[in-house]
């Protein structure tokens, strides 16, 4: 007997605005089947969503769900019906328990009196969290954990709502090479209980990895549908991006020049002990566990968190106590919006003359607190930051291009390829090998295993906070990141 699928698109068609439709769309996602969606930046892969999930109203074919046509006037409808969209910005509450986020608005009560029933919700929790691998204590505050489990915590959630089918755009563009890892297990748990997957990811050995079919996007239209099985990853590069699949990772080489960045001892929140050094025409990769320790150290070198540790720049001492003493280095870093906020503020006041006293860098300091408030209470009020969500990974590409073209010798960037399809990264590839031919030095911290390996010089490897190898040569491989991070 031939399987139904829990979703269904024929010939879905949606004019998105005056220069970009979705024509003739058509795939199928089956119970316990994960469906990529791949394509360029802009290729139409959210608009899917968006028409999916009943956001804007389909204007051509139609959608059946469960073999049934449907029409959802809101995502409130799709929701009902057992779909779901997470995204990588939820609206969760960080101060409340695990427990408390995956129940909320639907909480368990004692019999029929008005009283939530916390043992059933902790009991509950724990047993779905076990079904996908997770071993949490559900009394855990949701802003304790990874941003890889609370995304996880989110798609539980989406379970508790009963959604039998998730969509997912991007989920591990943000996440380390250890929290993707714990991702997959959550996922292959879930789809052998007969739930439905459809991911939007760039990341096209993620999609070979967990996907049972594939669908790539070019202008609105589909390019190719079909089973993921038989597909390399070469194949895949050149039926995503066509010609310019061709040598990713291509960039100009230098011999290291002088020696730029030294780092001794260097150590401050999730890492210590760090040993490092950075010269003049060098790439250097930075990739770590699910710890947090990659993001600790790039924000800690672009002084927005406190350190110790001996720190050199052209030889000299540095005392990264903030911000600016960062940037009158020639330090320039690129994390998130809301670091970018904050050394906006330095540069300006470097600008007016006014950045060496100790009243603006006291100034600067309750700023970079201010922000790390500013994150927690969004997210409490349900109004998350929605720039990587809203924009895929052009506004991500945006925040990286500034701080390549501000004037510094050492850059300083996190994760500056999420989300970039490859026309995108070979642009960013091209403006970090102009600087380094202008005797700059580029720390590269990255989740993409096969992109440190192809690209950088050189790569460190954090692994629980510490620095355990540098692998360079033949030694750079993706295989050998993989056992260096699981060792």
């Amino acid at each position: 007997m031939e399987r139904t699928p829990l979703l269904e698109l024929r010939r879905v068609g949606r004019r998105v605005n005056s220069e970009f439709s979705l024509r003739e769309i058509s795939l199928a996602v089956y119970p316990g089947e994960i469906h990529a969606i791949l394509g360029r930046n802009a290729a139409g892969k959210s608009a899917l969503f968006s028409a999916i999930m009943g956001a804007v109203p389909l204007q051509a074919g139609q959608i059946l769900w469960e073999g049934k046509p449907v029409s959802f006037s809101s995502p409130t409808q799709a929701v009902q019906a057992g779909l779901m969209l997470v995204g990588q910005n939820m609206g969760m509450f960080p101060a409340l328990s695990v427990s408390s986020n995956l129940y909320f608005g639907m909480e368990p009560k004692v019999w029929k009196l008005p009283i939530m029933d916390t043992g059933r919700m902790r009991r509950q929790t724990r047993e779905l969290l076990g079904s996908m691998g997770l071993q949490l204590n559900p009394n855990t505050p949701l802003g304790e954990l990874s941003p890889a489990r609370q995304q996880l915590v989110g798609i539980a959630r989406a379970v508790v709502s009963n959604a039998r089918m998730v969509l997912l755009d991007e989920p591990t563009s943000r996440l380390d090479a250890g929290e993707k890892q714990e991702f997959y297990r959550a996922l292959e748990g879930l789809r052998r209980q007969g739930r439905g997957f459809l991911i939007i990811t760039h990341d096209l050995e993620e999609a070979r990895r967990l996907a049972d079919r594939i669908t790539v996007l070019e202008r609105g239209r589909v390019r190719y549908s079909g089973p993921a099985q038989g597909l390399d990853l070469a194949g895949l590069r050149q039926l995503a991006y066509g010609q310019e699949a061709d040598a990713p990772y291509r960039r100009p080489r230098f011999s290291p020049g002088p020696e730029l960045l030294k780092l001794e001892g260097f150590g401050g929140s999730g890492f210590a002990g760090v040993d490092l050094t950075l010269c003049a025409g060098e790439l250097v990769g930075l990739v770590g566990g699910s710890d947090g320790s990659t993001l600790g150290l790039i924000r800690a070198l672009g002084g927005l968190s406190s350190s110790q540790g001996l720190v050199r720049i052209d030889g000299q001492p540095l005392k990264l106590d903030s911000p600016l003493a960062a940037l009158e280095a020639g330090i320039q870093i690129a994390t998130s919006q809301e670091d970018e906020q904050v050394l906006q503020q330095a540069a300006q006041l470097l600008q007016s003359g006014s950045g060496a006293g100790m009243a603006a860098r006291a100034r600067l300091g309750a700023k970079t607190f201010s922000q790390d408030l500013g994150r927690s209470l969004r997210a409490f009020v349900l109004n998350p930051p929605q720039e990587e969500y809203t924009t895929g990974g052009n506004r991500r590409r945006e925040l990286m291009e500034r701080a390549l073209e501000r004037f510094g010798r050492i850059y300083l960037l996190c994760d500056p390829s999420a989300g970039l399809d490859l026309p995108g990264r070979r642009g960013l590839y091209q403006l970090v090998g102009q600087r380094l031919e202008e005797g700059g030095a580029v720390l590269w911290a990255t989740s993409d295993l096969e992109e440190a390996a192809g690209l950088c010089d050189r790569v460190v490897v954090l692994r629980q906070g510490q620095l355990t190898q540098v692998l360079s040569g033949e030694q750079l491989t993706p295989q050998n990141l993989r056992q260096a991070l699981a060792d």
